[in-house]
């Protein structure tokens, strides 16, 4: 029987769950530019865009806190 509370059972999802989830969404955006030509390149646009999406978000949101500080 394991004890501890489900965080402690599971670091590893905490560290690596999003970027293992961007990496999955990217690599089904770039498939499916590949496969489906005229909807897979829209697919591919915000699969693909959305790393650099969220790393433009959490650069913003902590450039604000650090100005509010």
């Amino acid at each position: 029987m394991m004890h501890g509370s489900p965080d402690r059972l599971r670091p590893w999802l905490r560290v690596f769950g999003v970027p293992i989830l961007l990496g999955v969404l990217t690599t089904i955006g770039l498939l499916a530019a590949l496969i489906w030509a005229d909807v897979g390149k829209y697919i591919a646009w915000v699969t693909v865009g959305a790393p650099v999406a969220i790393v433009g978000w959490v650069w913003l949101c902590r450039r604000l806190q650090k100005r509010h500080q």
